[in-house]
């Protein structure tokens, strides 16, 4: 007998991950355009944690069911699909009708886990273009974790003007986007500069391919040594993660001509509060985020290429 419900996690209330509920909940055929994709693996980054906590700058729908990234198998197509077969390995992409061009307040309102139904399930009905085709190569849980930490790096690095051989790069931390930053930035034969309070997660990012690295803890003048590594010069990209309290160091840290990627907040304890102002204004320069990259026509064009580059991506990020 066909299977007639799947389990599925959903939040009652937003306090935390600990109030997550699992339920049944029915499997339904996918409809005109759309697949039914069997979840067989999902990744969780640090916009889940927020939603969960209630503190997204987006309410979201009711008993949400989080998780953005995720990678599964078609197990079913509906009529009008011709670009997706049975068995096809699929990755979700974050945006589910950003299909081309820039981003709009109507396309802001499809993205997974938070202003939409997420992954945290056994199965998601997709439209056809909510999903791109995973490389032979890597694992469910691999491709799982691409669509926002992996396209958020490689759209900073080339999207507006990309890296060339012999810049210089300071990626701020060591989680999922400055990890993926780091290992595409040394793929293209750029020097970085890996900050971070941990030596333990310093000498990972030495594994990783990182050129020098600063404990801000020990070193809290961070721009100044970055300064001194490039003999005054300063960094030609930042991957800027802190926000808030540590955008004054990036534009110390940044060479003439450089560019600030601005894409967290995790140094402002409330994404509402004072910080909010300050990153309206950088809307008007240039703004990163899992929305800005994974697109129906980018995704599979930057996830072949990131995979090409980089080969078998770690998915080191703490």
């Amino acid at each position: 007998m066909a299977q007639s419900t799947f389990k599925q996690y959903f939040l009652p209330d937003k306090t935390g991950f600990d109030s997550l509920v699992i339920r049944d909940v029915p499997k339904t055929a996918p409809k005109y355009g759309q697949i039914l994709v069997r979840i067989k693996a999902v990744s969780l980054n640090w916009r889940d944690g927020i939603i969960a906590m209630g503190t997204y700058h987006f309410p979201g729908p009711d008993a949400l069911v989080p998780g953005s990234d995720g990678a599964g198998i078609v197990e079913e197509v509906g009529d009008g699909v011709t670009e997706w077969k049975v068995g096809d390995r699929v990755l979700a992409n974050f945006t589910q009708d950003h299909i081309a061009g820039r981003l709009n307040a109507q396309t802001l309102l499809s993205q997974l886990g938070g202003e939409i139904q997420g992954l945290l399930g056994e199965y998601f009905i997709f439209p056809k273009t909510g999903v791109v085709q995973i490389p032979d190569y890597l694992s469910f849980e691999e491709a799982s974790c691409l669509p926002c930490a992996a396209l958020t790096a490689w759209n900073a690095l080339y999207g507006l003007v990309p890296i060339r051989p012999g810049q210089t790069v300071l990626l701020q931390g060591t989680g999922g986007v400055s990890a993926f930053g780091l290992q595409i930035t040394h793929a293209a034969g750029a020097a970085t500069i890996v900050t971070s309070s941990s030596d333990d997660k310093l000498l990972k990012a030495k594994q990783l391919g990182a050129t020098h690295t600063i404990n801000y803890r020990q070193n809290p003048d961070w721009a100044a040594e970055t300064k001194r590594i490039t003999n005054g010069h300063g960094v030609d990209h930042i991957i800027e993660i802190g926000g808030t309290l540590t955008l004054q160091e990036s534009f110390d840290a940044i060479a003439m001509h450089g560019l600030i990627n601005c894409i967290g907040h995790i140094t402002n304890p409330d994404p509402l509060g004072a910080g909010n102002d300050i990153r309206r204004t950088l809307l008007s320069w240039r703004w990163i985020g899992c929305a800005l990259c994974v697109v129906w026509w980018l995704a599979p064009r930057s996830s072949c290429r990131i995979c090409w580059n980089v080969s078998k991506p770690s998915l080191f990020g703490l």
